[in-house]
């Protein structure tokens, strides 16, 4: 090759400067005949926020760009929310009445573009699920004080535009609250683990076992559903508070302490120590697990890929 470049080279027929050009467009082509073509550049990696979490599919914007945007406008007054017409937060979550009670429930877990958003204007550390997730999978590696901050900032942030009406607030439900919403009768422990399984045999399916095809997000051995591990929220029917997800996806954070007595949750304080969760999640296949009296509970700084969280709205007192 080096000789038949020299012939070529070596020949005055044209300027120095073409006969160097033709000399490299010819060992180009040698080199593309012996190695092939040169494959294409490695996409750019998944852009991530600072806390090294994939970023949302939402149009990127930097922390103080978003900060100053303005809130959608709100969607009614949440007093007057239905089933049928929920209240949305400023992020798009869908909050529907409790019957009996001065407080609205989400639809569904919190989603990651609703907690990605908490992260990305508050700078918190979010660790990536080394699972696939969409934007609208329940967020996951979610500590409570994580979903508490959640639930203060979305507060503060809502109130301070007058987007949320004065006296409102949102925070996780408590143990009590849970049980309301998934539909179990009178409980009648004093701490979430004097309730933990206290009611026997009742789903949150409203059938006997084993739960049906479609009954939601439980683990592969019981084929309810073709989803190793998170599903998107609201993939299976609600329940008659038309609620999703309170039977598998991801166990929920709640208020209350493990061995916590019921309390008014306007007297409630953030503090250290182990927690309540409520609902079996993409992991979880057993009677037990799935029944809707089930509890477990975790320390306030403990992340895991089986553990989200859902908000609730709580209305001033009529």
């Amino acid at each position: 090759m080096e000789r038949a470049l020299h012939r070529i080279v070596s020949k005055p027929v044209l300027p120095p400067e073409a006969s160097r050009f033709l000399a490299a467009m010819f060992l180009a082509a040698a080199c593309r005949c012996v190695f092939g073509e040169p494959s294409a550049p490695p996409a750019p990696p998944a852009a991530t926020d600072s806390a090294g979490t994939e970023a949302s599919p939402v149009a990127e914007t930097n922390a103080s760009e978003e900060a100053a945007a303005p809130l959608p406008p709100a969607s009614g007054s949440p007093a007057e929310a239905t089933v049928a017409r929920p209240w949305r937060s400023s992020l798009g979550m869908e909050f529907v009445p409790l019957p009996g009670t001065n407080l609205l429930f989400c639809r569904y877990e919190t989603r990651a573009q609703d907690y990605s958003a908490f992260v990305r204007r508050t700078g918190r550390k979010w660790v990536k699920p080394k699972i696939e997730q969409g934007p609208t999978h329940p967020a996951v590696n979610v500590t409570w004080d994580d979903a508490v901050d959640f639930c203060s900032w979305l507060t503060e942030r809502e109130a301070k535009v007058g987007f949320l009406p004065a006296g409102c607030r949102y925070r996780l439900p408590t143990d009590p609250e849970w049980s309301a919403a998934v539909g179990l009768g009178s409980e009648t422990g004093k701490t979430p683990l004097a309730r933990n399984g206290e009611i026997k045999g009742v789903y949150p399916w409203d059938g006997p076992w084993p739960p049906p095809a479609g009954a939601g997000n439980y683990a592969p051995v019981r084929e309810t559903d073709p989803f190793p591990y998170t599903t998107p929220v609201g993939s299976f029917p609600t329940n008659r508070y038309g609620l999703c997800d309170l039977g598998g996806n991801v166990s929920e954070w709640c208020l209350d302490g493990w061995l916590q007595e019921s309390f008014p949750p306007r007297t409630f304080r953030p503090g250290p120590g182990e927690k309540t969760l409520r609902g079996a999640s993409w992991f979880h296949s057993t009677p037990w697990h799935l029944a809707s009296s089930a509890r477990d509970k975790a320390a306030n700084n403990f992340d895991d890929i089986r553990i989200g969280f859902r908000v609730v709205l709580e209305l001033p007192a009529r």
